[in-house]
C-alpha cells in the first residue's frame, strides 16, 4: 500500500441511487479492485471512504454479499463486531 499514490484507480464502485422505505439511499452493487490490488484488503478501505464522502448525501447505504465471496463475509463480520 505504500506505493499508491494519491488519485491512483484502484478498482471501480458501482451503486444505484433508490429509495428504500421511503428515504434517499444507495445501493452498492458492485466492489472490484485491479488484479494487482486483490488481497490487500483495499476494498473495505475504498468502501469505507465512498460512503464517508457520501453519507450526508443518504439516509441508508447497503449492499449484498454472495455467500461464496469468503474475503468479504469474513470482512462484514469483523465490522458487525466493531458495532
Amino acid at each position: 500500500m505504500q506505493n499508491l499514490k494519491q488519485g491512483q484507480n484502484l478498482g471501480v464502485i458501482s451503486a444505484l441511487e433508490e429509495n428504500l422505505l421511503g428515504e434517499k439511499s444507495l445501493y452498492i452493487t458492485e466492489i472490484v479492485t485491479l488484479k494487482e490490488y486483490k488481497g490487500k484488503k483495499l476494498a473495505s478501505a475504498v468502501q469505507r471512504k465512498y460512503i464517508e464522502i457520501l453519507k450526508s448525501k443518504y439516509q441508508f447505504v447497503w449492499g449484498m454479499i454472495r455467500v461464496k465471496n469468503i474475503p468479504s463475509s469474513k470482512m462484514l463480520c469483523i465490522l458487525l463486531e466493531r458495532l
